[in-house]
C-alpha cells in the first residue's frame, strides 16, 4: 500500500465527512438537498462510463427520474419515492419509442433505469431512515459506522496482509479484508448503537447488522461489476484518493434500504 495513496485518502475523508455528516446531524431539507446533488452526480458518472463503453443512456431521464425519486422522498416519504419509481419507467418508454433508432432502445433503456434505481432510489433510503423523528438519526449513524469502518478496514487490511482473491470481479479485494472489514465494522457498529445511543445490543441485533454489512459488501462487489463491464478502474475522479461518488456510495445502495426494513427490529 502506498503511503501518498493512504494519505491522500485519508486527506479527502477528513476533509469531506464534516460536510456530509452535517446535514446527517440536521436532517430534513438540508440532508435531502445534499442527497440530491449527490444523486445528481452518481447519475453524471454512471452515465458517462456507460458512454465510453458504447452505449448510450438517456442523461437527461437519468437527470429527471433522479431528481424525482428525491422530490418524491422529501414530499412522500417512503410511499413518494415508491410512487416516483413506479411512474419512472412509464415515462422512460415514450423518448425511446419517439426515437429515430431502435436498435438499441432496450439496452438503454435498461441502463436508465438501473443508474436511476441503484443511485437515485436505493440512496433516497439514507432520508428516509433519518426522518423517522425518534431513531432516524441513531440508526443512520450506526448505519454509516458499518459501511465506512468495513470499507476502511478491507482496504488496509487488505492491502497490508491480503494474499488471497476473492473474486475476478475486483481482482484488489482479499479474503483477508474483506473478513476483517465485516467483523471489524459490526463491532463498530454494535459499539456505536451500545455506548453511543444506549440502544441494547443482542443477539437479533447483531445478525440484522451482520445482513446490512453483508448486503454493503454486496453493493460494492456489484458497482465492480458494473466498472468491469464497463472497461474502467474508478467511475470517475471526484473524490481524491476514492474515485468518484459511485465508488463512495456503491456500499450503501443495498445496505440503506435494507437498514430502512429492518431497524424496527433492532
Amino acid at each position: 500500500m502506498a503511503f501518498e495513496t493512504l494519505a491522500v485518502r485519508t486527506t479527502s475523508a477528513l476533509l469531506l465527512a464534516p460536510a456530509f455528516l452535517l446535514p446527517v446531524w440536521l436532517g430534513g431539507p438540508p440532508l435531502a438537498g445534499l442527497l440530491a446533488l449527490v444523486a445528481l452526480g452518481c447519475m453524471h458518472e454512471f452515465c458517462a462510463i456507460a458512454r465510453a463503453a458504447g452505449h448510450a443512456p438517456s442523461q437527461w431521464l437519468a437527470y429527471a427520474g433522479a431528481a424525482g425519486v428525491c422530490a418524491g422522498a422529501y414530499s412522500g416519504g417512503f410511499p413518494g419515492a415508491a410512487a416516483a419509481m413506479t411512474l419512472f419507467p412509464l415515462a422512460l418508454i415514450f423518448p425511446y419509442l419517439a426515437a429515430a433508432d431502435h436498435s438499441k432502445a432496450i439496452v438503454d433503456s435498461s441502463l436508465t433505469l438501473l443508474g436511476v434505481t441503484q443511485y437515485a432510489y436505493f440512496l433516497s433510503f439514507l432520508y428516509l431512515i433519518r426522518a423517522d423523528a425518534r431513531m432516524g438519526l441513531p440508526v443512520l449513524v450506526i448505519l454509516l459506522v458499518l459501511v465506512w469502518v468495513e470499507d476502511s478496514a478491507a482496504y488496509l487490511v487488505g492491502s497490508a496482509i491480503g494474499k488471497h482473491k476473492l473474486t475476478p470481479i475486483s481482482p484488489k479485494k482479499t479474503w483477508e479484508g474483506t473478513g476483517a472489514g465485516f467483523v471489524l465494522s459490526l463491532a463498530a457498529a454494535a459499539a456505536t448503537a451500545r455506548y453511543g445511543f444506549g440502544h441494547p445490543v443482542g443477539i437479533l441485533t447483531l445478525a440484522l447488522l451482520a445482513v446490512v454489512g453483508g448486503l454493503a459488501q454486496l453493493g460494492d462487489l456489484s458497482e465492480s461489476l458494473l466498472k468491469r463491464n464497463f472497461g474502467v478502474k474508478d467511475s470517475g475522479s471526484t473524490i481524491p484518493g476514492h474515485g468518484g461518488l459511485l465508488d463512495r456510495f456503491d456500499s450503501l445502495c443495498l445496505s440503506a434500504p435494507a437498514m430502512f426494513v429492518l431497524f424496527p427490529g433492532m
